[in-house]
């Protein structure tokens, strides 16, 4: 879709960009793609892409414009509501590919950093950055075919997959045709994926081949014995992805005027953490924070449960739980906590983004350290028989009907906060 019929879509965003533009010179609406052209460098001969990024209900959270040159892919990221746009919209650039990107707020640096290694920044003008760098993952047009276990590419994919020393960039393995088939075509930063000759004897494994060759990632062919050497898992999958991933600090981690951010604490189950990833991805959520002692999102059994929620969703992590929450309530934030023993229910409380929403260890539910500092306690009623739910289930109820509640009470979005308007 052309920027124009976005715009005639959304009233609001068309007049946020009107407000923004109009002390530039020449600037209408109508003629919007020409001058974006200019201001990244396009040729009137090079195709202009308009990509967007839709919020749970359908509406316009994030615009970026798009074109390929010769040189470099150019970019304009014009409009994102939230931490979660930016990252949707930036996994739309072509992997390993040298770029030029411009975007109209300072608090969107932080997350063009984990999937943009930058090597120049600079301010244009009072009201536009721009960053040059590569985009994270890698691009390969030749396969390679791997001849032994001592063969190099193995030997990188064992030395990745250890290292965990860096707290703010993973890598991690994806297993199995679908969830490698997302990955791919979701834009996740793969750094090789490693498969079986087997892989191509059904269509869905066909077609995850197929995508990877067009979109160049780095394929590695190798046999059952060897593919059983790198993983655990029986029976032995036909494919695996390597995919590097940030993690950031909720410290530089931006919450727009309609964010509900999910804190996980404890989760001592894996699977379980992996659903409360997934949930969270479906309703929309701004990001997941995983604390606390045996919490791991990057466990084998929490990224298949996640069901491709890893890579895309913000994570984030802090040193102190209890200072962070501190920090935002001081700010007037919401901080709620999901506690059996709450008296206010789901029913009754009022919900008032941006909020944080805080869910606790299965068998011991939230710290009693943490339940102090929360500004509201909350618990979902239940009719006798049962008196909890399953942290992911629980999760699930919680988030969209905060996200019920916020489309029910209001007809259009805010879109000057957290936009290219100061």
């Amino acid at each position: 879709m052309e920027l124009l019929g976005i715009l005639k879509e959304s009233p609001a965003l068309k007049t946020l960009f009107e407000d923004c533009m109009a002390g530039r010179s020449g600037f209408t609406a109508d003629h919007f793609d020409a001058q974006v052209r200019k201001w990244i460098g396009l040729s009137s001969s090079t195709a202009l892409r308009w990509i967007t990024y839709r919020g749970l209900g359908g509406e316009v959270d994030g615009v970026m414009a798009l074109g390929m040159s010769d040189e470099a892919c150019k970019a304009f990221l014009m409009y994102a509501c939230g931490e979660r746009a930016v990252r949707e919209l930036l996994l739309r650039l072509p992997r390993d590919h040298w770029v030029e990107l411009k975007y109209v707020a300072e608090w969107m640096r932080n997350g063009i950093t984990e999937l943009i290694d930058v090597q120049e920044e600079n301010k244009e003008d009072e009201t536009v950055y721009k960053v040059t760098g590569r985009r994270r993952g890698r691009r390969s047009v030749i396969e390679h075919m791997v001849d032994g276990s001592k063969d190099g590419v193995l030997a990188e994919v064992r030395s990745l997959l250890r290292e965990t020393s860096c707290r703010t960039r993973r890598y991690f393995a994806i297993e199995g045709d679908l969830l490698c088939l997302r990955a791919v075509e979701d834009g996740l930063a793969i750094h090789w994926l490693l498969y079986t000759p087997e892989l191509k004897s059904d269509p869905l494994g066909h077609q995850l081949y197929e995508q990877a060759c067009l979109q160049e990632v780095p394929r590695a062919c190798l046999s059952g014995g060897l593919m059983a050497k790198l993983t655990t898992t029986r029976p032995v999958p036909r494919v695996i992805a390597v995919v590097e991933t940030g993690v950031r600090s909720l410290t530089h981690f931006q919450l727009g005027s309609r964010s509900v951010l999910l804190i996980a604490e404890n989760i001592a189950n894996p699977d379980n953490l992996g659903m409360i990833l997934r949930t969270a991805d479906a309703a929309g959520a701004e990001g997941v924070m995983v604390v606390g002692e045996g919490s791991d999102p990057f466990h084998k059994n929490c990224i298949r449960a996640a069901r491709g929620a890893i890579g895309r969703l913000p994570l984030l992590y802090c040193d102190n739980l209890r200072t962070a929450l501190h920090a935002f309530v001081a700010k007037g934030t919401q901080v709620i906590g999901a506690t059996g023993s709450a008296q206010e229910t789901l029913w009754q409380l009022d919900f008032r983004p941006p909020l944080l929403l805080l869910v606790g260890n299965e068998q011991n539910g939230l710290t009693k350290e943490v339940l102090e500092v929360c500004t509201h306690q909350v618990r979902i009623p239940m009719v006798a028989g049962q008196d909890s739910l399953n942290v992911g289930v629980a999760a699930g109820i919680l988030l969209y009907e905060i996200q019920r509640r916020l489309y029910a009470g209001c007809s259009r979005r805010d879109m000057r906060v957290n936009s290219i308007v100061k």
